[in-house]
C-alpha cells in the first residue's frame, strides 16, 4: 500500500518516518494480509530505501533509526526508559514486548553490520548510484566529477566560440558575426551600450546564465501536448539559422512600425487640438499634451509619456479638466493617440525582448559545441543533467534489471519533504515504487505543500497534491493528515498554534488557494494546553528619513534581551530573514548593540548567510594581490597598463584598509603611492595553493590574519578544492570566484552560547523556543528573472510559423498578458504568491513558546509584498493590524540530555602511555645489499638520519 501523509508544521514528521522504516525492517505482511515479526532476518534493511532532502537530514534519521531500534532491544547504554515505539508496535505485530525486543536486536546487528546497505540517503545521492551503475550506458568515465554549477563550462566555453570569430573565417562564423554586430547596432541605436565581449561584463554574464538555463529541469522536460522538450524542440529550430534571421529581421520591421504609428498619431492629434485651439484649461494641466509631444520627439523613448497618455485610452474624461468636452475630431484622435502609443510601449516591449532574446539563441548552438569540449576536458558532469540521464536510462529499462545491476532490490521507499521533489525526479522514482508496491509491499510519501519553499530548484507540489494520487489511484493508495482530527501540532504552545490557526486561514486560501491550505488547522498536544506562549506582531512605519531596519531591529534586541533574562539561552534563539542580505544587516546591527551596552547579556552569533567570504577585509586583501599577480607589468598595451594601474591601486587600498585606516585615508595612501613601483617576488612558478599561501604570510597583518582567521581558511579551503577541480592558476580562479565567491560563506559550528541568525529558507525542519522574524517587508510577487516561455500561438507581420522560435527567454511583465505568453505569466504570478505565503508559514511555525513579528506595509497599496500578506490576514482574523497574544515566558526547567551510543554526552580520559625507544625493531628485516640497487657507501643524510 501507497500511503501519503501530509504532515503539517511540528505535526511529528519525523516521528512518523523513524516508525514506518522500523516497522518495515521488524516484519512483514503474510498472504492473509496479518503483520508478522521477522523470525532471524537481518537483512531486512537491504529492502528499504529511505530518501531525505538534505545530507543533515540522512544524519539524524539514521541516528534516529539506530537509537530507536537500540531503545526497542534494550541496548542503548544508560537509558532504562522504553521506547515511544514499543506499544505502537506491540498493537501493530500483536506482540509482546520480549519479541518485539528479540526481533529489534537482531534488525539492530544486521544492520550495523551491514552499515554500507543502511540506505538513507538524499535523493541526488541515490540518483548517484545509480549513475555509476550505469556509466557505460551513459557514455560517462568511472571517475567523473560531479558539479552543481553551469556558469563555469559555460562561461569558458563562449569565450572559446568568441576567441574563434578570430581564428576562423568559417560560414558559420560569419553568421556569428553578423548577429554580434545586429545585436550591438540595435542598441546603439537604443542609445544603449553592450559589453558582449567582456568576461566580466554585464551582457556577457547575461549571455552565460541564458545559455546555462538550457540546463534547466523545467526546459529539458517534456511539456503537455509537446512531442519533444523544450531542449530538443529549440535545438531542431536553431538547426536552421535562416530562420532566426527571418525572425529577427520581422520583429525589427513590427518595432519600426509601432514607433512610426505612435510617432504619426501623436503628431496628428497635437495637430488636432491646435486647430481647435484646446490647450490650457481643457486638458488636465497639459500632462496629456506633454506626453504628446515627447513621443512626437522621440517615439522610441519613453520618458514617462505611457503613464500620461495611458488614461486616455480608456476614455478621454481622465485626462479633461473637469466639465469639459472634446469635438469629435478631436476625441477620436485623442483616443486613437493613445492606443497607437500604448500599443508601442507594451507589444514593442515584448518585440524588444524577443530581439535581444534572439541573441543567445543563435550563440546557444554553436557555443554547446565548446561547452561540451570544456565538460570532456575536465571529466565533468553537471548535477542537473543526471535526473535527464537516469529518465532516459530507467525509461528504456525494466526495473527489474535496473535492480539486477544495482545489485539490491526495492521494496520499501520512505519519501520524506515530498512537496520539494522535482517532476523528473518523481518521473525517475515512480517506476520504483509502483514495482514494490505491486506485490503489497508498503511505501510511504510524505510532505507538506504549506513548506514548499523550492520551487526554484523545480520542485513541483502539485506532485504531493494531485500527481500521486492520480498515478496510483488504481492501486492500493491511502491518504493521511489532511483532516484536523489527524493533524496534531507537538511542537509549539497553544498561543502559537492557535495565532497561526487564525493568521493562515485567512492568509492562506486568499494567496495560496483552498486546495494548499485546505489542512491549515492544527489541533493543540495535550503536553501543550497549559504551556505558556506569547505572540507579538506589530507593523512598522517608519518616519521619514527612518527605514525598516533602523525601527524594527531595537525593538527585536530589547525582546532578545528580556528572553536572556528571563533565563533563555543564545541558543533557544533564532532570527529569521529572507536573503543573505538581511542577514548581515541584522548581524552588524547585533554586533554594534553588543559592543555599545556592556550592560547587556552578552551573546554571540552563529549564522552562514551573514558571513560572506568576499566581505572579509583578508579575503579582500588576498584577492586583490592575485589580480594585480594577474595583471603582469610586461604587457606593453596600454590598457593592460592601465588594468595593472588600477589593480595596484585597488590593492594597496584594500593593504592600508587591513592596517586599519579609514577609507579616506587608505585611499589617499594608494594614490599618494601611485608613483612606486610593485614589489616582485620570485613566484612565477608557483602553483595557486602556494602563491595564497604566500600572501596570507607576506601581505595580511598578523593582527588581521588573527581575528579573519575563520574567514582565511575558509578561503584557503575553496582554493584547494577549486585547484584539485580546475587548472591552479591565478587567472582562471579569479574567472571563477568573479562568478561563484558570492555564493561562499564561513561556515560557524552550533554554539549554546550564540543566537541562531539564518535565511528561512535554511530554517525548514527546525525549531526554537522563540523566533524572531523583524523585517517582513519583502517583494511577495517579484519575476525578475528571466524564463523559458511557449511562443505557441504568437503572430508577427510577415512571419511564418515556422519561423518563430517555439521557446523563447523572456522576462515576465504585465505587458505579457496582451500576448499569448498571458497565461503563463499569470501562472507565475499566482504560484510566486504562493511560495511566498509557504515562506511566511515557514517561519512562523518555527517558534514553540514566543513569536514576534514586525512588518510593513508600503505607503502605496500594491497588495504584492509579504507585508500586505501578513497586514491584510491579520486585519481579516483579529479586525487589526498589530496584535499582542499571551504573555512573556521563561523556559521551563531543563532535562539532562541523554547521550547515545553514537551521540555520547560524556567521555573518559584517555589512558597516559609514554612512547619508548625501540632498537630492535629491524633485527628480524633483512636488508638486499645488491650493489646494483643500491650505493652501500652513501652516507645518511640529516634528512634520512633525523634528529634525537
Amino acid at each position: 500500500m501507497l500511503t501519503i501523509y501530509r504532515a503539517s508544521a511540528g505535526s511529528g514528521k519525523t516521528y512518523t518516518l523513524a516508525y514506518e522504516y522500523i516497522r518495515l525492517l521488524l516484519g512483514h505482511t503474510d498472504r492473509d494480509g496479518r503483520h508478522r515479526l521477522n523470525n532471524g532476518n537481518r537483512g531486512g534493511h537491504r529492502n528499504i530505501l529511505a530518501i531525505t532532502f538534505t545530507n543533515k537530514a540522512t544524519g539524524e534519521m539514521k541516528r534516529r533509526i539506530i537509537h530507536e531500534l537500540a531503545l526497542l532491544a534494550g541496548c542503548e547504554p544508560g537509558w532504562d526508559s522504553r521506547s515511544g515505539y514499543m506499544e505502537d508496535l506491540k498493537r501493530h505485530f500483536e506482540a509482546t514486548a520480549e519479541q518485539i525486543a528479540r526481533a529489534a536486536r537482531e534488525a539492530l546487528t544486521g544492520l550495523l553490520f551491514d552499515f554500507s546497505q543502511f540506505q538513507v540517503s538524499t535523493i541526488d545521492s541515490f540518483f548517484q548510484t545509480i549513475l555509476r551503475t550505469f556509466a557505460r550506458e551513459a557514455e560517462l568515465t568511472g571517475n567523473y566529477e560531479l558539479t552543481l554549477e553551469a556558469a563555469p563550462s559555460v562561461s569558458e566555453g563562449v569565450a572559446r566560440l568568441f576567441k574563434s570569430l578570430e581564428e576562423d573565417d568559417s560560414r558559420n562564423n560569419g553568421i556569428i558575426l553578423a548577429q554580434i554586430t545586429r545585436h550591438l547596432l540595435n542598441k546603439m541605436n537604443e542609445g544603449k551600450t553592450s559589453d558582449l565581449l567582456n568576461r566580466s561584463g554585464k551582457a556577457y554574464q547575461t549571455l552565460v546564465r541564458e545559455i546555462s538555463s538550457m540546463n534547466d529541469e523545467d526546459f529539458a522536460t517534456r511539456h503537455e501536448g509537446e512531442e519533444a522538450t523544450a531542449h530538443d524542440l529549440t535545438m531542431e529550430y536553431l538547426s536552421d539559422p535562416t530562420r532566426l534571421n527571418r525572425f529577427a529581421s520581422a520583429l525589427m520591421n513590427e518595432i519600426s512600425a509601432l514607433t512610426r504609428k505612435a510617432q504619426l498619431r501623436a503628431t496628428e492629434c497635437l495637430d488636432a487640438i491646435e486647430r481647435h485651439g484646446l490647450g490650457t484649461g481643457v486638458f488636465k494641466a497639459n500632462h496629456f499634451i506633454k506626453g504628446l509631444e515627447k513621443v512626437k520627439a522621440d517615439p522610441s523613448s519613453d520618458s514617462g509619456a505611457t503613464t500620461t497618455v495611458k488614461p486616455a485610452a480608456e476614455g478621454v474624461e481622465s485626462v479633461l479638466n473637469k466639465g469639459r468636452t472634446l469635438p469629435p475630431e478631436v476625441e477620436a484622435s485623442v483616443i486613437a493617440a493613445s492606443e497607437a502609443i500604448l500599443a508601442c510601449r507594451t507589444r514593442g516591449k515584448i518585440c524588444r525582448q524577443l530581439l535581444d532574446s534572439t541573441l543567445s539563441l543563435s550563440l546557444m548552438r554553436h557555443a554547446m559545441r565548446y561547452i561540451d569540449e570544456v565538460r570532456q576536458e575536465s571529466n565533468a558532469l553537471l548535477l542537473d543533467d543526471t535526473k535527464t540521464l537516469l529518465s532516459r536510462i530507467i525509461g528504456d529499462n525494466d526495473t527489474p534489471f535496473v535492480y539486477e545491476r544495482m545489485g539490491v532490490w526495492l521494496n520499501h521507499f520512505l519519501i520524506d519533504e515530498f512537496q520539494d521533489t522535482s517532476r523528473m525526479q518523481w518521473d525517475i522514482l515512480r517506476p520504483l515504487v509502483e514495482q514494490g508496491i505491486a506485490p503489497g509491499h508498503d511505501s510511504l510519501i510524505i510532505g507538506d505543500e504549506k513548506q514548499c519553499i523550492y520551487r526554484f530548484r523545480n520542485s513541483d507540489p502539485t506532485l504531493l497534491g494531485s500527481q500521486v494520487a492520480s498515478d496510483f489511484g488504481a492501486l492500493d493508495f491511502q491518504e493521511k493528515g489532511n483532516t484536523p482530527g489527524s493533524n496534531t501540532n507537538w511542537r509549539s504552545s497553544a498561543t502559537v498554534v492557535d495565532f497561526n490557526n487564525r493568521l493562515f486561514e485567512a492568509m492562506g486560501p486568499a494567496r495560496a488557494g483552498e486546495g494548499v491550505y485546505g489542512n491549515v488547522h492544527q489541533l493543540v498536544a495535550a503536553k501543550n494546553q497549559s504551556a505558556p506562549g506569547y505572540v507579538e506582531v506589530e507593523r512598522i512605519t517608519p518616519p521619514q528619513g527612518s527605514t525598516m531596519a533602523d525601527e524594527a531591529l531595537p525593538r527585536m534586541y530589547d525582546n532578545i534581551v528580556r528572553q536572556f533574562r528571563a533565563g533563555y539561552r543564545p541558543a533557544d534563539i533564532a532570527i529569521l530573514v529572507r536573503d543573505g542580505k538581511d542577514a548581515t544587516q541584522v548581524a552588524e546591527y547585533l554586533s554594534a548593540r553588543q559592543h555599545d551596552n556592556h550592560d547587556d547579556p552578552r551573546f554571540g552569533i552563529t549564522s552562514d548567510e551573514s558571513l560572506r567570504l568576499q566581505d572579509s577585509p583578508a579575503v579582500k586583501m588576498i584577492i586583490s594581490a592575485l589580480r594585480l599577480r594577474s595583471t603582469t607589468a610586461d604587457d606593453v598595451r596600454e590598457r593592460r597598463r592601465s588594468m595593472r594601474e588600477v589593480t595596484l591601486l585597488t590593492s594597496r587600498f584594500d593593504e592600508a584598509k587591513g592596517r586599519g585606516l579609514s577609507d579616506s585615508d587608505a585611499l589617499e595612501e594608494a594614490v599618494g603611492r601611485r608613483g612606486e613601483q610593485a614589489a616582485e617576488s620570485n613566484n612565477e612558478s608557483w602553483d595557486l595553493v602556494t602563491l595564497v599561501n604566500w600572501i596570507i604570510r607576506e601581505r595580511v597583518p598578523a593582527e588581521m590574519a588573527c581575528d579573519q582567521n575563520a574567514a582565511i581558511s575558509a578561503f584557503v579551503d575553496a582554493v584547494t578544492e577549486y585547484s584539485a577541480a580546475n587548472a591552479p592558476d591565478p587567472r582562471s580562479f579569479l574567472r571563477w570566484w568573479d562568478i561563484n565567491g558570492r555564493r561562499l560563506y564561513v561556515q560557524t559550528p552550533p554554539d549554546t552560547m550564540s543566537v541562531n541568525l539564518m535565511t528561512i529558507h535554511k530554517s525548514k525542519g527546525l525549531q526554537w523556543a522563540c523566533v524572531h522574524v523583524p523585517m517582513v517587508d519583502w517583494d511577495a510577487v517579484s519575476l525578475k528573472s528571466d524564463e523559458w516561455f511557449p511562443t505557441r500561438g504568437l503572430t508577427l507581420e510577415g512571419c511564418d510559423t515556422a519561423d518563430i522560435p517555439p521557446y523563447v527567454r523572456l522576462r515576465p511583465c504585465i505587458e505579457m498578458l496582451a500576448t499569448p505568453m498571458g497565461a503563463r505569466y499569470q501562472r507565475r504570478v499566482r504560484e510566486m504568491a504562493t511560495d511566498e505565503t509557504n515562506v511566511i508559514y515557514v517561519a512562523f511555525t518555527r517558534a514553540v513558546n514566543e513569536l514576534c513579528v514586525y512588518y510593513k506595509m508600503p505607503s502605496a497599496p500594491k497588495d504584492t509584498t509579504a507585508g500586505e500578506f501578513v497586514g491584510h490576514a491579520l486585519m481579516d482574523a483579529y479586525g487589526q493590524e498589530s496584535v499582542t497574544i499571551g504573555s512573556h515566558t521563561s523556559p521551563p526547567p531543563r532535562e539532562e540530555k541523554k547521550g547515545t551510543a553514537l551521540e555520547p554526552t560524556a567521555s573518559g580520559e584517555m589512558p597516559r602511555f609514554k612512547a619508548g625507544i625501540r632498537t630492535d625493531l629491524w633485527n628480524a628485516i633483512e636488508l638486499d645489499d645488491d650493489p646494483e640497487m643500491i650505493d652501500a657507501t652513501a652516507e645518511p643524510t640529516d634528512a634520512i638520519a633525523g634528529d634525537d
